[in-house]
């Protein structure tokens, strides 16, 4: 009867919501790990080898921004100059931002490219916390220099001015794009018809 077919629809959409809501969650720690990964090895590691340094181990930390992920390093026999160290210690930042840019932008403008909401879903998360990582690292650091803004700014490369600054911009902007973006992903799943306060409740949450 109507009342039977009713009852069998909203329990299919109930149980949608709860698969998409463990699945939308479990992805989110994967991804927190692959965003420090991306920040640690793709990153740093990447240019202490280019410059011909050695990374000897990688500390990746689940409960980033409390306690921070690191590596260790061996620097090459002739050392690294000035300019080549700055670049060591910026290149984690710049890394998560770029990948949180294409992916940004990857999924403003080519949603239906991704047909597998679980890939979409875990392309946002990375998207989101490397702009997080990102975004943190320089507005904290802005506030109080923290880990590479530290030495950066030691360096003599950066201020905490320019770091609070580009921070904020970067948050802004990232802001925008992935509240677009997840709204873009509920509604395309049907998850939800009226999409915005779960979106209010995710930054809230975060």
């Amino acid at each position: 009867d109507i009342y039977s077919h009713q009852h069998l629809l909203f329990s299919i959409q109930k149980a949608m919501r709860l698969y998409f809501a463990t699945s939308f969650i479990a992805l989110g720690f994967i991804s927190k790990l692959v965003s420090e990964v991306i920040h640690e090895v793709v990153g740093h590691g990447l240019f202490i080898a280019l410059f011909g340094g050695r990374l000897t181990s990688v500390h990746i930390s689940i409960t980033w921004p409390y306690e921070l992920s690191g590596v260790t390093f061996e620097p090459p026999l002739a050392g690294f100059d000035d300019l080549q160290l700055a670049i060591v210690y910026a290149s984690g930042i710049i890394a998560c931002l770029l990948i949180s840019a294409m992916l940004q932008v990857l999924l403003l403008t080519r949603p239906h490219i991704i047909s597998r909401w679980l890939l979409s879903s875990f392309l946002f998360w990375v998207g989101f916390w490397t702009f997080i990582n990102a975004a943190g690292y320089l507005f904290i650091g802005g506030i109080t220099p923290i880990g590479d803004i530290s030495q950066l700014i030691n360096l003599g490369m950066f201020t905490k001015t320019a770091s609070l600054c580009s921070g904020l911009l970067v948050f802004i902007v990232g802001f925008v794009a992935l509240s677009r973006i997840l709204r873009d992903l509920l509604k395309r799943e049907g998850i939800f018809s009226r999409s915005l306060w779960p979106i209010a409740i995710f930054w809230l949450i975060i």
